[in-house]
């Protein structure tokens, strides 16, 4: 795979993978036009085309930046630079927090100079956290040597969909000789058991996510047979620092796909009308979830608390005659 030099300031014209700085990327200080990317998709599909703009760094002027008001780093994402980037712009901070003056001075020293200030124990944490990512990732054997020769880490894929721009800041790329690998690395405060993460995969938008990228991918090297692979790799910031690593189906893929090709005719819409409408502009309909309904109709049959309870409708839904009620609650209120 092809790496293409980035040139800062030099709007990119050509699809490719580029290796360009994180705040570029997150600003889309990228191509001529605005670019997609799977955050805006997901944000686009789940609230609305509003949102996105709102969200999108050159559409929205104001946009707010997490860490705005101090520039700091926290574990996690120091565990990220660590581990994908070897910590590339930490600049490591011995204080205990940043209350002292001298602690601000340093921490607006190193903002200044480009770096990211990170607290001297957040650090060594991290430190610790990282070495056991490395050292559990290497007993699995379906992904051999993840981060060794041939790896691609933390790259800018950039291409187009119709015409228009799309980014994925893709953490790890590993062509192996059957397969292609896609991992999105994440670190969290909750279990990163497989389970869990198999439940958020859907809330969070990792289905979006990761269609997003191998669609960026596949069009990158449309010759390149080799079918692409797509993982979440979680590790707890808590405790012993596991680590899993769960790999989405074809089928959740599918979905996700149908949702960027969604998000993308919305995108494209918006973009050539310059209209971003937010929820629709009439009364939305709450339908009766099944389960729902199957749940409150099993309290009904078997819940003695509820027996003659009855309906306080004008006119009776059902001609059933209530149940007696049990004595033992009129003698317990």
């Amino acid at each position: 795979m092809k790496i293409t030099l980035f040139e800062p300031g030099v709007p990119i014209t050509k699809p490719g993978l580029y290796p360009v700085p994180e705040a570029t990327y997150h600003g889309d200080d990228l191509c001529h036009e605005p670019s997609l990317s799977s955050t805006l998709a997901r944000i686009i599909i789940d609230e609305s085309p509003l949102h996105a703009w709102h969200a999108h760094p050159r559409l929205n002027s104001d946009v707010e930046d997490e860490d705005e008001s101090t520039g700091t780093m926290n574990v996690g994402s120091a565990m990220h630079a660590m581990l994908l980037g070897n910590g590339r712009g930490i600049a490591v901070c011995d204080f205990k927090n940043w209350q002292t003056k001298a602690a601000k001075e340093e921490r607006d020293i190193a903002i200044e100079s480009g770096l990211t200030p990170i607290l001297i124990g957040q650090h060594r944490r991290a430190e610790v956290l990282v070495a056991l990512a490395r050292k559990q990732v290497a007993q699995y054997q379906d992904l051999p040597d993840l981060f060794g020769p041939g790896a691609i880490l933390e790259h800018a894929a950039i291409w187009q969909e119709n015409g228009r721009w799309c980014r994925a800041l893709i953490d790890i790329i590993h062509p192996y000789p059957d397969f292609i690998a896609i991992v999105d690395y994440k670190s969290t405060e909750r279990s990163a058991a497989p389970a869990t993460v198999g439940r958020q995969v859907f809330d969070m938008g990792y289905d979006v996510q990761l269609a997003f990228y191998r669609r960026g991918i596949r069009r990158l090297f449309p010759n390149d047979r080799r079918p692409i692979r797509c993982f979440l790799m979680s590790q707890e910031r808590g405790g012993p620092g596991c680590l899993s690593i769960t790999e989405l189906d074809e089928d959740v893929l599918t979905l996700g796909d149908k949702k960027v090709s969604a998000a993308l005719a919305l995108w494209d819409r918006c973009l050539t009308a310059d209209l971003w409408p937010g929820y629709p502009p009439f009364p939305s309909t709450v339908t009766l979830p099944p389960y729902i309904e199957s749940k409150w109709l099993q309290r009904e049959i078997n819940d003695d608390a509820l027996a003659g309870a009855g309906y306080a409708f004008a006119v009776p839904l059902h001609d059933d005659e209530p149940r007696a009620i049990d004595p033992r609650y009129l003698e317990a209120g």
